[in-house]
C-alpha cells in the first residue's frame, strides 16, 4: 500500500532521528518488533501489532528506515482518512482479494471490540456487515464499499 507522504521536510528528519535512535539500541540493523510495540503511539492499540507485522521483513521480523516512516505516516492526522481506509481495508484483506469476507471482517471486529462485547455479538455485527443491502455481492465487502461505510 502507497499513499501520499504527508509530513514535513522537519518531521521527516525527526522520525530519521527517532529510527536511528530505536535502531542503535542493539547491533541488528533495524528495529525489532518489541521496541515497535513500545512506541507511545502503538501502546494499548488493538491496531497496533497487526500493523507492525504487516510492514516487517518477513525474515527478520525488523522494521526498516522506509516501513518505519509508512508506519508513522499512516498515523498521522495529516493523512487522509480515505488512505487510512484504504490501509485498513489491504491490512485486513489476508487473501490479497479485490473483497474481504467473513473470517477477515470478523478479524476486524474482534480486534476493536474484544472484551467490550462477546464473541456471539461479534459473529453478529460480521453477518450483518456482510448483509448490508448496498453492497454489490452480499457475503463480501469490496475495499470501495469498506472506505463509504468505515467510521472516521
Amino acid at each position: 500500500m502507497y499513499f501520499e507522504i504527508t509530513v514535513t521536510t522537519a518531521e521527516l528528519q525527526k522520525l530519521a532521528q527517532r529510527y536511528n535512535d530505536m535502531d542503535e539500541l542493539d547491533d541488528i540493523e533495524g528495529v525489532s518488533y518489541e521496541q515497535m510495540m513500545t512506541m507511545p503511539e502503538f501502546i494499548g492499540s488493538p491496531l497496533a501489532p497487526k500493523i507492525v507485522r504487516y510492514y516487517a521483513n518477513a525474515d527478520t521480523n525488523r522494521i526498516h528506515g522506509k516501513e518505519f516512516l509508512l508506519i508513522c505516516t499512516m498515523l498521522s492526522d495529516k493523512t487522509d482518512p480515505k488512505e487510512k481506509k484504504e490501509f485498513l481495508f489491504d491490512l485486513f484483506n489476508n487473501y490479497d482479494t479485490e473483497f474481504i469476507t467473513h473470517e477477515e471482517i470478523f478479524e476486524y471486529y474482534k480486534l476493536m471490540f474484544d472484551g467490550a462485547i462477546s464473541d456471539d455479538h461479534i459473529l453478529a455485527l460480521a453477518y450483518r456487515a456482510l448483509r448490508m443491502p448496498n453492497l454489490k455481492v452480499q457475503g463480501r465487502v469490496e475495499k470501495h464499499e469498506f472506505v463509504a461505510v468505515t467510521i472516521q
